[in-house]
């Protein structure tokens, strides 16, 4: 088990926070997953990653605890695009989707059967007020 103690996990399992929120499952949780970074032009950058999750032992069936539920939790795909127009600004537009699988929506008691998306937008403005040079 992964266990941090403050901020999001969204670093490692993930930008939708899933296993952050309700925490992981209790038979701990696998993340494998593939990224890449691509920047076509100084300023720009474009990142995805693709996580497929698992349970790390079998989970009982909720309905009949004599069978177990498949390991599988589903997919996440976080794009983002990012672009640095100034030491002091800078834009980010991204993109996740979760491709919930049975497992998850029995464990997480969820009627989402098509998972879940989310679009973001952030803008970071990072002035310099004060900027003293000390020489030696």
């Amino acid at each position: 088990n992964f266990n941090i103690l403050y901020g999001l996990r969204h670093g490692n399992f993930g930008y939708l926070d899933y296993f952050y929120v309700k925490m992981d499952p209790i038979t701990g949780l696998e993340d494998y997953y593939i990224g890449t970074t691509f920047s076509p032009v100084k300023k720009f950058k474009l990142v995805s990653n693709l996580h497929n999750f698992y349970s790390h032992e079998e989970m009982p069936d909720r309905e009949d605890i004599t069978q177990s539920m498949e390991k599988n939790l589903g997919f996440e795909l976080d794009l983002k695009g990012s672009y640095k127009l100034s030491p002091d600004f800078s834009a980010t537009l991204g993109y996740s989707k979760m491709w919930t699988t049975d497992t998850f929506d029995a464990y997480y008691e969820s009627q989402e059967t098509l998972g879940s998306q989310v679009i973001y937008a952030i803008i970071t403005i990072s002035p310099t007020f004060f900027k003293t040079e000390i020489n030696h």
